[in-house]
């Protein structure tokens, strides 16, 4: 029986591009993540309330990264979801070290811990509890994070391979035609 491979350029279908259980496209599941972000950040802002300069920046480049993220989206330029990619794995990598160091430093009995998670609730307004609260917090930051950027990646790659579908389509139709004029031309050689 014949089975056709799928390794045509041209050939692309969307629709496996699923997510979040196969519930809902790619690009539905990273809108969906860009506004739990625009979320994220504005209860961060109301309700912690932090004015300091480490806040804003940080709040000021997410929203950018999270605006630029979505107009790719929208008009399916691949390049701009990666500022956004990029801040989300930074923000996955330091909630992991973190939620590992005062893991270790609990065990260890060290009082350098004491700094640490000091130093995360200023951050952090919020962990007030013990150190296990503090760890576990920053467990549920980086499975939050990297579920996102598992998302954002994929959806990245689903964009491109959509735009470079569309462009090999375009070269293809302009080499034909250019080719047709090519053959069908009187020629001046003889």
């Amino acid at each position: 029986m014949y089975v056709k491979a799928i390794d045509d350029e041209l050939l692309f279908f969307g629709e496996a591009y699923r997510s979040c259980c196969n519930l809902c496209h790619i690009t539905t599941a990273c809108y969906l993540a860009l506004l739990a972000e625009l979320l994220k950040l504005l209860i961060q802002c109301v309700l912690l309330g932090d004015s300091d300069a480490l806040t804003v920046t940080y709040v000021l480049v997410t929203g950018l990264a999270v605006l630029r993220a979505s107009m790719g989206l929208v008009r399916e330029k691949y390049l701009c979801l990666w500022p956004y990619l990029i801040l989300k794995m930074f923000e996955a990598a330091f909630s992991f070290v973190t939620a590992m160091m005062i893991f270790v430093l609990t065990l260890i009995g060290n009082d350098s811990q004491r700094f640490l998670t000091n130093t995360l609730r200023w951050r952090y307004d919020v962990l007030k509890g013990s150190e296990m609260v503090t760890g576990t917090f920053f467990v549920v930051l980086f499975l939050m994070n990297a579920f996102i950027v598992h998302i954002v990646f994929r959806c990245q790659r689903y964009v491109r391979k959509r735009w470079m579908v569309n462009y090999l389509a375009q070269r293809k139709i302009a080499y034909e035609s250019w080719f047709w004029l090519l053959n069908n031309c009187p020629s001046t050689h003889k």
